[in-house]
């Protein structure tokens, strides 16, 4: 079996791209000095096939995105589930049946 390699650089400028995109605010300036490094150091961060796994999670903080979990556990991130609504009725009981997440049943419960 062949181990699929990871360029953390690639996804690092992915993710940061993508943060860009989303956030008008967002700068190779801002990003530097939130993970604590120099704003011409950002260019080289983009190259690397490896980080330390320090700087890794605070990467993760600031662009929001699970790198350890992916490069490490090789747990692809999941991609939040778009939200549908769908008005049917149903018993309690059937509805604890659905193994849904303990934050929503809880939140179903108390209304």
């Amino acid at each position: 079996m062949k181990k699929e390699i990871i360029h953390i650089g690639d996804l690092i400028r992915e993710k940061f791209e993508e943060k860009c995109r989303a956030d008008a605010t967002f700068s190779k300036a801002k990003f530097a000095r939130l993970i604590g490094i120099h704003r011409s150091s950002v260019y080289n961060l983009f190259k690397k096939h490896s980080v330390d796994t320090e700087l890794l999670d605070n990467i993760g903080k600031v662009l929001d995105y699970p790198f350890l979990e992916e490069v490490y556990l090789k747990k692809p991130a999941e991609k939040p589930l778009p939200a549908v609504i769908v008005g049917v009725a149903i018993s309690l009981e059937e509805f604890q049946k659905l193994k849904l997440p303990e934050e929503l049943v809880a939140l179903v419960e108390k209304k």
